[in-house]
């Protein structure tokens, strides 16, 4: 794939007034009208004019230029360029009404920590909390509808990690990559492809623990590698991941669900059981737009699972945060955590005997 070539076309495309937007984050077309959002204002239909043929010539050439087949018999295009990721879907299948048309959907990834700056995930216990776990090598599990913030958060939380941990990341679609400056010293980036020599996340996630990682990160936890994700885990390579969730105090559940999907010699109790053993900490976010502050993506849940008895130990409605004591039989793991301030306070029960 010629990447400059590609980005080239993408930015003097039909498409290149809206491009310039600063807070623009998704472009998409439905076979009828092509819309935008932005973290400011929302989805709004584009008025940029344009012919349909204009659209089916656009993925086209994107096809082309990055070398992928889009035809009736492979009619699913995935394309990641830069801060791109584009998804189209082929008129042989994609409808508008009774017509064939094709659609497609781009995300815009930014090279910024958009966490940091967004004071609903950037919440200084939260911060402290994170601190800890990674101190600890406690898995992490973050959940969410799409576009929810996953990827944002998770940056957020890899970029938290000290310095001198070797990290390696498996993506699936360059949702970290542009990142990697934010992120320890010794980070590796592989981007998984069925498409290229089969390097599917599960055989990378087998090849990322022979190369001795302090953290393993999965950009995203899908059900052909979820056998490997809890895999690496019970090795004692600790992980940060994240999955398509409606809540926090469910992600076990789900995670389950996934694992006997992919082996049905698992029944799912074993399954939870599994899950349970070796993931403690599960992170829920969630978007809502307001009309006076625009888009807003937030951590509304932290639960701590501890053998299968969950707690709620963070939430946030938007008009209260509510934080809740850890308790002592998980603190006993952990270690280091007196030196964080905030932790301390919002997290740990005041033993007054302690001196």
């Amino acid at each position: 794939m010629d990447g400059t070539k590609l980005l080239n076309y993408i930015e003097n495309s039909f498409l290149s007034p809206i491009l310039s937007i600063d807070d623009l984050t998704d472009i998409s077309y439905n076979g009828s009208k092509l819309f935008y959002m932005t973290n400011s204002y929302g989805r709004t239909v584009c008025d940029i004019p344009f012919e349909k043929k204009e659209i089916k010539d656009f993925i086209r050439q994107i096809a082309n230029l990055s070398e992928k087949l889009f035809s009736f018999s492979n009619p699913i295009l995935d394309v990641a360029v830069s801060q791109y990721r584009i998804n189209a879907v082929h008129d042989s299948i994609a409808r508008y009404i009774d017509e064939e048309t094709i659609t497609f959907s781009i995300r815009i990834i930014k090279d910024t920590l958009l966490a940091k700056d967004n004071p609903y995930m950037n919440i200084s216990p939260l911060i402290e909390l994170f601190k800890v776990l990674l101190i600890n090598k406690i898995s992490i599990v973050i959940g969410g509808e799409t576009g929810s913030g996953k990827s944002e958060l998770q940056k957020l939380i890899i970029s938290l990690l000290e310095v001198n941990n070797r990290v390696i990341i498996i993506d699936n679609c360059l949702e970290l990559n542009n990142a990697q400056k934010h992120f320890p010293l010794d980070t590796t980036i592989w981007l998984s492809s069925d498409l290229v020599n089969r390097l599917s996340t599960s055989k990378l996630i087998n090849v990322a623990l022979r190369n001795n990682p302090d953290w393993l990160i999965v950009a995203e936890a899908k059900q052909n590698e979820i056998y490997d994700i809890v895999n690496s885990v019970s090795t004692g390579h600790p992980l940060i991941t994240t999955i398509h969730s409606f809540d926090a105090l469910n992600i076990n559940e789900k995670m389950a669900s996934l694992l006997i999907a992919q082996n049905k010699n698992i029944t799912f109790e074993n399954a939870l059981e599994f899950i349970n053993h070796h993931f403690q900490i599960f992170i829920h976010v969630k978007t809502i737009f307001i009309e006076s502050s625009g888009v807003i993506r937030y951590i509304d849940s932290i639960v701590l699972n501890e053998n299968g008895e969950k707690i709620e130990i963070f939430s946030n409605n938007l008009k209260q945060l509510k934080y809740s004591k850890i308790p002592s039989n998980f603190l006993k793991k952990l270690t280091n955590y007196k030196q964080f301030k905030d932790f301390y306070k919002y997290f740990v029960k005041e033993d007054k005997n302690e001196k």
